[in-house]
């Protein structure tokens, strides 16, 4: 941790002179010191930056950073307080000659029994340039202000045990080449120097402390290579080590405890390679088995067991839920956990060059140091959403709200958490707990009909949406209707007295829509107790929720006059503005007061309800009449006025929606009503003009003037005709009209010559010239017909070779697209402006079909029409109607054409037949402008037995 001030960290002395001094200067801040002695021996010392930090993940973890500097040790607590380097907490000053070289905190905290003391996660220890080890344990205690209030915390370090390695216990070569501690647990301090390992013994009686001291060496475990030293150690349980060589090899070392029974010698075994030599280690001891995470600070690279994780760290952060990690502008999370895959579930944006200190274990802070030397506190979402999930497993609901107060998230969580917890849960537990009106009425404005687990907390819980989908709800628990459902279940759970919980009893009206039922608790509270002012303090935070004019709306539409008094006359209006109408309110019946109360909010289908109980005079219904047409009541009206005894009036409002229907073009339902009022006339009328000439018909025989019916009839023959209803219009015209000629003449234009000559047959010799007269047309219509084959086949031919021009040549037809559609450049305008032309849609899908050359969606469009001529031209209509048009004209002595329609045609359905391969290809879907999607694929052609042999 650096500032504007220099840190010493380490004072390193040599028994004789040293002849010269190199510093190798590599990045983030790895630095290499090259010197040579006296004696002409080289040394070699590579300085690694790293935070001396608490490993505890509980509550008691104060997460302590310690900064050395000199014979000075800088504690601060970040639980309690973030203070900026140089300033501290605290302060541990050793003499002047005893500078510090190393500290560390403990692994595995517990008791140590020989000194007789209970070692906290805050416990460290110290090493300082004479190779004295002193441990120490953090103590906190209150500062209490004379309201007997706690404003802060002072820090003491508490001092254990000091010793000091010297030459008597341990080798003069090994002692110079201490580099690496670790207080594995209260009992044991792990040494390394280059390839040896040592074990600090401290169960031992504090008097004799030569036997302090136990180095253990190698023999009979697995040896290193000559090369390979001893560069990063990390506890991987309260009694195993595990040590990474300079190599990439990691070693685990187990029996601490040696000498103790069950424990004959200690074992150090291959535990795993890692790819590069990594600097630090990070061990998850939570999970079993243990997965271990190494950072390169060299090459900036994170792995986990051995595979690459992320690449451009620059540092990193094991939590109890979480592997934190920062690149050069990022900060991102790896859920811990996961056997199969470690994913990163959240990325945040940090200030470049940001590095973690410290995560406060069981809360939600991180603390980053800044490039500028400052310190930045952080509160990202997902730590505090794995406190709250703990507390809501827990059924501690308060201490759950409190975070999610604080730290601003959605009390949606509370329910989605787990639904069926919480309602099994809501009386004895959540309302037991939250007691606090406040927070009730925050937790239930808050309530939305969505599950936040599946949408921005989503992270936190993965695989939430599978989840809810196969495990459905057992009490009829819905998350669209989340809110109703919660809201009747806390209204079912809380005290029916009205005095309790009152103002979270009108939030779940409120939130329910039910103003009613919020007005009337209100009204009951004032009618109970007048003199209280519960009621009027009741009202007033519904005002808050709601708006006053809708409340007064509401309790008027309750038709309690003196409620909408009460009201009018607690808000801060002005009560003269109603009081004159309330007044006369009051004065008037029920009915007529419920009438006036309607009109006036506009509840105008009240208004029909409440007039329809009471007898009213020829003004009245003439009112109600006006009403109905103006808001369009018609089917209210007829509903209240159905059972009644004024069926002259019911026949009056039917006429009217009938006349409202027609105008609004609705001409069957207007048909239908005027035949319920008996005017078949006007029903028949509006059947005609929907061409429903099965109803015209029907009602027809019903009227009583057959020859008023005759016009409307013959005038909705050319109507079906040009709606192409030819066989309903030829229908009408001969059993109706008894008009051959005008049936024969509807047929053709169908064409429908088989029942034509039909008709000419069953009509006798009054009618045999139409038999010419279909002859002729005939004649016309063959000519045409093929005619019409010859012009698919040239269209055909010609889609055909156009694509394939387009295939052989794509970029050819290459044409910059405009954003939102295709650009179409104007020589007199755009092409100076170099403005781009938005098109409408319909534009661009007129554009896209166009079938001239150079179009840059030509290729959709010659598969778009050729798809169109292919189901019109082999669909199985057409050839029904092939045959059938080959039958009539073998009839009428019509042989060469029949034989030519039926040549042709199969000659064009083999051909198409035969191409559909060679047109849709794997391509269409993949080009720039596709086709449309049903398009894309080529269609299914069905054959039936159409063709004649005599014609063959």
């Amino acid at each position: 941790m650096h500032t504007d001030n220099w840190y010493l960290k380490q004072c390193l002395m040599w028994p004789g002179k040293i002849y010269g001094v190199q510093w190798e200067q590599w990045t983030l801040g790895l630095d290499t010191l090259h010197l040579i002695t006296e004696a002409l021996c080289y040394e070699r010392i590579r300085f690694d930056f790293r935070v001396d930090r608490s490993v505890g993940h509980g509550e008691d973890d104060e997460a302590m950073v310690a900064v050395i500097d000199g014979n000075q040790l800088r504690l601060t607590s970040f639980r309690r307080s973030i203070i900026p380097a140089p300033m501290c907490s605290y302060t541990l000053t050793l003499p002047i000659r005893e500078r510090i070289n190393a500290v560390g905190f403990i692994r595995s905290p517990g008791r140590w029994a020989s000194m007789g003391v209970d070692l906290s996660r805050n416990a460290f220890f110290t090493v300082d340039s004479t190779n004295t080890i002193t441990f120490y344990d953090v103590t906190f205690k209150g500062q209490q202000e004379e309201n007997g209030q706690t404003c802060s915390d002072l820090m003491e370090t508490k001092h254990l045990l000091s010793l000091r390695a010297n030459r008597e216990f341990i080798d003069e070569e090994v002692l110079d080449s201490l580099i690496h501690w670790l207080w594995v647990n209260p009992n044991h301090v792990v040494l390394c120097c280059n390839n040896t390992f040592g074990v600090l013994d401290l169960t031992r009686p504090k008097e004799t402390k030569k036997q302090y001291f136990k180095w253990i060496e190698d023999e009979g475990t697995e040896p290193f290579a000559e090369n390979e030293i001893i560069a990063c150690i990390e506890a991987l349980g309260s009694h195993s080590v595990l040590i990474e060589l300079s190599s990439g090899r990691l070693m685990r070392v187990e029996g601490l405890t040696v000498g103790q029974p069950g424990v004959e010698s200690l074992s150090i075994k291959l535990h795993s390679t890692l790819p590069e030599f990594c600097e630090q280690l990070f061990i998850d001891q939570q999970r079993s088995p243990a997965n271990v995470y190494a950072f390169s600070q060299t090459r900036r690279n994170l792995y986990r067991n051995g595979t690459l994780l992320a690449s451009e760290v620059t540092s990193v952060f094991l939590s109890e839920e979480y592997l934190l990690f920062t690149t050069i502008d990022e900060l991102k999370f790896v859920l811990l956990g996961d056997k199969q895959e470690a994913k990163i579930v959240v990325e945040r944006r940090l200030e470049r060059e940001s590095k973690l200190v410290t995560v406060v274990p069981k809360a939600s802070r991180i603390i980053f140091q800044l490039p500028q030397g400052n310190l930045e506190a952080i509160s990202p979402r997902v730590l505090p959403l794995c406190l709250i999930a703990k507390h809501l497993e827990a059924l501690e609901y308060h201490d759950a709200f409190d975070i999610m107060r604080k730290e601003r998230i959605n009390l949606n969580l509370l329910v989605d958490h787990d639904a069926e917890r919480f309602l099994a849960h809501l009386d004895t537990h959540f309302l037991a707990q939250i007691t606090n009106v406040s927070w009730l009425n925050l937790f239930i404005t808050d309530l939305t009909n969505q599950d936040v687990c599946r949408t921005m907390y989503e992270s936190n819980y993965p695989g939430r949406q599978q989840l809810a989908e196969c495990l459905p709800s057992s009490s009829g628990y819905t998350v669209e209707g989340k809110v109703q459902f919660i809201c009747e279940q806390l209204l079912g759970a809380m005290d029916s007295d009205p005095t309790v919980l009152t103002l979270p009893k009108i939030t779940c009206h409120v939130k329910q829509g039910q103003l009613e039922k919020a007005l009337s608790l209100i009204w009951l509270l004032e009618r109970d107790n007048p003199k209280s002012k519960q009621a009027e303090e009741a009202l007033r935070y519904l005002q808050s929720l709601v708006e006053v004019n809708v409340l007064y709306d509401t309790a008027l539409g309750m038709y309690d006059v003196d409620l909408a008094q009460y009201v009018d006359t607690k808000s801060k209006k002005d009560a003269k503005k109603h009081s004159l109408f309330l007044n006369k309110l009051k004065r008037l019946d029920e009915y007529e007061r419920k009438y006036r109360i309607d009109s006036h909010l506009a509840r105008y289908d009240r208004v029909l309800v409440n007039i329809s109980r009471r007898d009213a005079d020829e003004g009245r219904l003439q009112e109600v009449l006006e009403l109905i047409d103006t808001h369009s009541l018609y089917t209210i009206g007829i509903e209240c006025y159905r059972k009644g005894s004024n069926e002259q009036f019911l026949l009056k409002i039917y006429e009217r929606y009938a006349n409202h229907l027609r105008k609004g073009g609705k001409h069957i339902e207007a048909s239908l009503m005027y035949e319920r009022i008996g005017d078949i006339q006007h029903a028949i009328s509006s059947a005609r003009h929907a061409l429903d000439w099965r109803r015209v018909l029907r009602l027809s025989a019903r009227s009583r003037d057959p020859e008023a019916v005759r016009p409307v009839l013959r005038s909705l023959v050319p109507a079906l005709v040009k709606a192409g209803e030819h066989d309903a219009a030829a229908t009408i015209a001969h059993e109706q009209l008894k008009d051959i000629r005008l049936a024969v003449d509807c047929l053709l234009k169908g064409p429908r010559y088989e029942r034509a000559l039909l008709m000419v047959v069953s009509g006798g010799t009054e009618v045999s010239d139409l038999y010419e007269t279909i002859r002729e047309h005939l004649r016309q219509y063959l000519s045409s017909f093929i005619s019409k084959i010859a012009a698919d086949r040239e269209q055909l031919l010609y889609q055909k070779r156009r694509l394939q021009a387009i295939r052989a040549n794509p970029e050819k037809r290459a044409l910059p697209a405009a954003v939102g559609g295709v650009e179409k450049k104007d020589s007199s305008s755009n092409d100076r402006t170099g403005k781009s032309k938005r098109l409408s849609t319909k534009c661009r899908k007129r554009q896209r079909l166009n079938p001239k050359e150079d179009n840059p969606t030509d290729a959709a469009a010659s598969i778009d029409a050729l798809h169109a001529l292919v189901l019109r031209v082999c669909c199985v209509d057409m050839q029904h109607n092939v045959r059938s048009i080959c039958q009539v004209a073998m009839e009428l002595h019509f042989e060469a054409e029949a034989q030519t329609i039926q040549r042709d045609y199969g000659a064009l359905f083999d051909l198409i037949s035969c191409s559909l391969d060679a047109i849709w290809t794997p391509l269409p879907g993949q080009l720039a402008h596709p086709p449309e999607p049903n398009h894309r694929c080529k269609p299914v052609i069905q054959s039936i037995d159409w063709q004649f042999d005599i014609l063959k």
